[in-house]
């Protein structure tokens, strides 16, 4: 058999699966003929198939010495290179193949793989875009861009990509995971179902489709579904805590009512307990989106969390390794504040500008965030003058990056809204942490150094609600912007009907999880009191939600087509609608926070405020303390009724209440003592922890 055949004979060999066979052939040839560049080709890329990386780069690099301008060879040596994780070497080689096959979409392709993986983005996103317009239909180059737009936070755009991909290959399982994946981060729960049982269809052997439709159904609301899906797991997988845990954590968004709630977090207890006993472990690179974390309705029924929140860091603190803390920094003190994805808008509002009156030369502040988060801070406020510290995905590896980083304290805005930022402190990164009144309540961890709050969002005894030291700055905590929408009063379409004659809107402007079983005799009583009354909410993002609070609300009220839900609003048309309404109500438990509280100051509409006795409804009635404002707080239902209707149905009253809130409005949004007290705070405890290593 000539070289010439057993080269033939070596690619029928690989075609067929006969790895071994060609490799038999190959040997042959290149024993022959040693620089028979078509050889030493295939045997590189049989070995770098068959992950024998180190083989194939030494076979491949001898490849391009013997034609060194064939771009195939160079490209099949980066990739080499680059699953060997020799990264930078895989771009150099990857250019050099682009040089000189500039027309090839694979070259292309594989030039933004490797620059994706060497962290480079916008060299990355513009390779593949050279792919994409020599290749339109390259699924595998969408999918990548996909990739890479979501993890650097441009979300909607990965959703595109995604779908273009699937447009060349509609039977690709992963496609349709990343699809659904981006879809729930949209908030397009019914998408995101809607791909994951794509994935079963097509791949039902897929080892997340359980868990990744349970999720997308949970966050549509769709919870007893989601449950089975979870138990299954948990059946399925009886040595991981994480099966255990998602199988007795999910709970109706919307409460149907206090008994429902009772018996909920009695079960949930009673669960904790079992798990602590059991001893379980918890592997640290399982934590990222793991949503073994409490959930957030806890806040949004109207009991004292810290029980329960207690019961989770004792489960936690036993699972987890146990970690020293590094020593604290020299120099300037560093300050971390950790703001993961999906919640930058609100931290930007509510916090960022604050923080940028903080930095000063004798304190430095950077915004700890995954690449994604980072790319929409730096959206919003270009100018900002905190730095930037991206961490992977990953919690251990976040972890010891911010450990290396050597910051003085890590301060989390919503501490307990997703994993990332519920699991790192257990990780101990920093000598000292402390939560903050982003997502509000304590955080239930003995490793957290301080809850910094406000005096004015705190009753007196509200230092039994935390496991943390409470802080009680005197300033309201907040710098926040005047929406600049404020005070247009023309109507949107979705309120046209209040110009209903007769009729007057109470309008309760709040998230529909917000929305306690407590609130419904008030409203009723409201209705009773009020013949021209209808009481509206604004409609949830998923369906289902705004369907069980409103089946709730009616089942309580004589006439129920006075209860209205009004379809979601752009952000213009939201501030519109809150000018529209006689007046606007505050709910039981869990109120309107910053957000709310510097809408309707600055539309100068009355809030009826219900203050409670933990911080999560006391945002509204505290501001209103702090600025003056008064006449609009009620602590019983029966007060909330009678201050709501004698100000809508008082003209002269919601005149005065107006010019309040306008008053008020100005020294909201005016430069406060805050900036310096948060600062002071910042380096006094730095200063007593270096102290005291």
């Amino acid at each position: 058999m000539t070289p010439s055949d057993r080269l033939q004979a070596a690619r029928r060999a690989f075609a067929l699966g006969d790895r071994s066979g060609a490799e038999q052939l190959l040997g042959g040839v290149l024993q022959a003929d040693p620089d028979n560049f078509e050889a030493l080709q295939l045997q590189g890329v049989l070995l770098a198939t068959s992950d024998r990386l180190a083989d194939a780069v030494t076979v491949l690099e001898k490849a391009v010495k013997v034609r060194p301008n064939q771009p195939a060879a160079w490209m099949n040596l980066g990739e080499a290179y680059r699953r060997l994780g020799c990264i930078e070497e895989a771009v150099r080689v990857l250019q050099r193949a682009v040089e000189l096959g500039p027309h090839l979409e694979e070259v292309w392709f594989n030039l933004g793989t490797a620059l994706k993986a060497a962290g480079n983005v916008e060299a990355s996103e513009e390779a593949f875009r050279q792919a994409l317009s020599i290749a339109p239909r390259h699924a595998r180059a969408w999918f990548n861009l996909g990739n890479l737009l979501r993890e650097d936070g441009r979300v909607a755009a990965a959703v595109d990509a995604y779908q273009q991909a699937l447009a060349t290959a509609a039977n690709w399982p992963e496609a349709w995971q990343n699809l659904a994946a981006a879809s729930l981060e949209l908030g397009d729960a019914a998408a995101a179902v809607n791909g994951w049982r794509k994935v079963r269809e097509l791949a039902p052997w897929h080892p997340k489709v359980d868990a990744g439709e349970a999720t997308a159904l949970l966050q549509a609301g769709h919870v007893a579904s989601a449950r089975k899906l979870f138990q299954r797991l948990a059946e399925f997988h009886p040595e991981s805590l994480g099966a255990q845990l998602r199988a007795i954590l999910p709970v109706e968004p919307i409460a149907i009512s206090n008994a429902a709630i009772d018996e909920y977090r009695a079960r949930l207890a009673g669960e904790l307990d079992r798990l602590v006993a059991a001893r379980f472990t918890l592997n640290v690179s399982d934590l990222a989106h793991s949503g073994c974390e409490p959930p957030m309705q806890f806040n949004y029924q109207g009991r004292s969390d810290r029980g329960l929140k207690e019961a989770f860091a004792r489960l936690f603190t036993q699972a987890l390794p146990d970690c020293e803390p590094p020593p604290s920094g020299s120099g300037v003190p560093h300050v971390g504040v950790v703001v993961s994805r999906g919640h930058e808008q609100g931290f930007d509002r509510c916090l960022g500008r604050l923080l940028d009156e903080v930095v000063c030369p004798e304190l430095r502040i950077s915004l700890v965030g995954q690449r994604g988060a980072i790319t929409v801070l730096r959206q919003l406020r270009p100018e900002r003058r905190c730095s930037y510290f991206p961490i992977p995905e990953d919690v251990g590896e976040a972890a010891e990056q911010i450990r290396a980083a050597g910051f003085d304290l890590l301060h989390y805005w919503q501490h307990g809204t997703d994993s990332t930022n519920y699991f790192l402190p257990f990780l101990k990164p920093s000598r000292v942490q402390s939560a903050t009144w982003g997502w509000p309540g304590t955080t239930g961890l003995a490793v957290m150094d301080a809850y910094v709050s406000c005096a004015w969002l705190e009753a007196q005894d509200a230092d039994a609600h935390y496991v943390e030291p409470l802080v009680r700055l005197q300033s309201l905590p907040t710098r926040i912007e005047r929406p600049p929408q404020a005070g247009d009063n023309s109507l949107p379409d979705a309120a046209e009907w209040t110009r209903q004659p007769g009729t007057r809107l109470y309008l309760c402007p709040h998230n529909l999880r917000k929305l306690h079983p407590d609130l419904d005799p008030a409203v009723a009583s409201l209705l009773d009191a009020d013949p021209a009354a209808i009481f509206a909410v604004i409609a949830d993002a998923q369906p289902s939600i705004s369907e069980a609070l409103i089946d709730r609300l009616r089942a309580h009220v004589n006439q129920p087509q006075r209860i209205r839900l009004i379809p979601r609003q752009s952000r213009a048309d939201y501030l519109r609608l809150l000018t529209a309404a006689s007046v606007l109500l505050d709910p039981p438990h869990y109120g309107g926070g910053a957000n709310t509280v510097a809408d309707v100051l600055a539309c100068a509409v009355p809030l009826v405020a219900w203050e409670g006795p933990f911080h999560r409804g006391r945002w509204v009635s505290g501001v209103y303390r702090a600025l003056g404002v008064e006449g609009l707080t009620a602590t019983t239902p029966e007060e909330w009724v009678t201050l709501a209707t004698r100000i809508a149905t008082d003209p002269d009253l919601l005149a005065y209440h107006r010019r309040q809130m306008r008053t008020a409005a100005e020294q909201l949004f005016a430069p406060s003592a805050a900036s310096a007290e948060l600062r002071e705070w910042f380096l006094t405890t730095i200063a007593a922890a270096r102290l005291r290593q």
